[in-house]
């Protein structure tokens, strides 16, 4: 994902804080440098992606209770042997969620560019980022949505933060 931001709001120490705080990394990182001209102007430019953590050896078997943690849907049998899903080295729905609230938390006119969208601001998100979790990222024959792949349900349902208050789904 790449990011557009006040570089006197968020840094990559900011960047590192924030999914350090979630337990999480900001992993294949680069400051592109200060936008002076085009569409993002006056703005500091980050690309990185979001992974769970990496502990050595046991990162090939990653465990279901971390945190944020994508855990998709098997396609196929896996013979009784487990619960028919696997964990991935990827960042669920929800953690994303959560590291985008922090970014904004530093700098509401923040601009995210993801595969999924474009977020102008922190507004322009949670007008539409909770669509975004019903996406299907499964099989047209067997249907997944985005925000169901992960261990991340509380009592029934996640709790996402809207800015500064937190919310039920």
């Amino acid at each position: 994902m790449k990011l557009y931001a006040d570089g006197t709001k968020v840094t990559m120490f900011t960047l590192h804080d924030i999914a350090t705080e979630l337990g999480i990394q900001v992993y294949d990182y680069d400051h592109l440098g200060h936008r002076v001209r085009g569409k993002y102007a006056g703005r500091d430019a980050y690309k990185f992606v979001l992974r769970p953590p990496y502990h050595g050896k046991n990162a090939a078997k990653p465990t279901r209770e971390q945190k944020y943690r994508l855990i998709k849907d098997k396609l196929w049998n896996d013979g009784g042997k487990g619960d028919g899903r696997r964990a991935a080295w990827a960042v669920c729905w929800h953690g994303h969620w959560e590291f985008m609230m922090g970014v904004f938390d530093h700098d509401p006119n923040a601009i995210f560019v993801t595969r999924e969208s474009t977020w102008d601001g922190v507004e322009d998100f949670l007008a539409r980022a909770e669509a975004s979790g019903t996406r299907n990222i499964g099989s047209q024959i067997m249907q997944a949505s985005y925000n169901s792949q992960c261990n991340c349900d509380l009592n029934g349902g996640y709790l996402i933060r809207t800015h500064r208050n937190p919310v039920a789904v």
